[in-house]
């Protein structure tokens, strides 16, 4: 197998036969992925051919992924270095086929860390929250109800901007509201909802004077009026909210709204499975994190000294 050596027009090219845009474009059409996935990888991998060609690297080599690596830690945190990482290995498994040696093979991915790093609100903070918002307004009936089914539900930015009307269904004895979760190509989970959370979304239907078929969430503005939210504006929304409350700090972000459910609800005596399903967690072990930190909290040593010493 032979190694990758670099043109002057932003594509690898290896040596006999070339990779071309021609193949890269092969690539791009095979990725297995959702299109949101395919969108990163095809970034990822043109950001890391435009630093090869930036550095005038003639032959990519396993010292070359090391040195890229690297070149990543400066400004990404290791989840978002780890997304490139996988690209990159993805691509070169792709040229694996084409006879192309992967050196990508055996490159480590970047530790990342059990605590999370976005905090999450108390239950005054979440109360004070609600309590603020005029909701006799429509963007503030919009808000009230947003916040309330985010820190409620735990549902993903994602998922608030990709939920329509049409998705809350009754099953059984409750309300359930059918979401695409991160990843997903189809509404196949969903998260309940209780008569709090209802009536904020009908209040806030009511005055918008919603039609089935729409959005759950559509926007204000002159250019996008009655159209889908971006997740942009759902996080303008939840940071307005928040610092209009006196709440900011780098670690409360929109995100926190999902921490916020969970950790309240495992704060609350649901149990682990519970939680889980809930915030749809495809390994339960990233669930337990949540409990190891409750945990480390409320029953720690320090709290132990406290008493000996005083």
């Amino acid at each position: 197998m032979t190694a990758l050596t670099l043109t002057n027009n932003y594509y690898l090219q290896e040596v006999n036969p070339g990779l071309t845009a021609d193949l890269l474009r092969e690539y791009e059409e095979q990725i297995d992925n959702s299109d949101a996935t395919k969108k990163t990888y095809m970034a990822c991998v043109k950001k890391f051919v435009s630093w090869l060609e930036e550095k005038e690297v003639n032959s990519v080599e396993y010292d070359t992924l090391v040195i890229y690596k690297n070149h990543l830690k400066e400004t990404m945190k290791a989840k978002t270095i780890n997304t490139h990482l996988t690209a990159i290995k993805d691509l070169f498994n792709f040229l694996e086929r084409k006879g192309v040696k992967n050196v990508a093979k055996t490159i480590k991915k970047e530790r990342v860390s059990n605590n999370f790093v976005r905090g999450s609100l108390t239950t005054d903070q979440v109360k004070r929250i609600l309590n603020s918002i005029d909701t006799s307004t429509l963007n503030g009936a919009r808000a009230y109800a947003m916040f309330k089914l985010m820190v409620q539900t735990g549902l993903r930015e994602c998922e608030i901007v990709r939920a329509d009307i049409s998705d809350i269904k009754n099953e059984g004895n409750n309300t359930v509201l059918y979401i695409q979760g991160k990843g997903e190509n189809a509404k196949n989970n969903y998260v309940v909802l209780y008569p709090s959370v209802i009536k904020a979304i009908q209040d806030y239907h009511r005055i918008r004077n919603a039609k089935p078929g729409e959005p759950l969430f559509t926007s204000t503005s002159n250019h996008n009026a009655n159209g889908r939210l971006t997740t942009r504006t759902v996080q303008r929304i939840v940071k307005d909210l928040y610092q209009n409350n006196g709440i900011i700090s780098e670690n409360i972000t929109t995100h926190s709204t999902r921490h916020t459910a969970v950790t309240l609800s495992i704060l609350s005596g649901a149990d682990i499975t519970q939680a889980q399903e809930m915030a749809r967690h495809k390994s339960i072990n990233t669930t337990m994190i949540y409990y190891h930190n409750i945990k480390r909290l409320e029953d720690n040593a320090e709290g132990k000294l406290e008493q000996l010493f005083n």
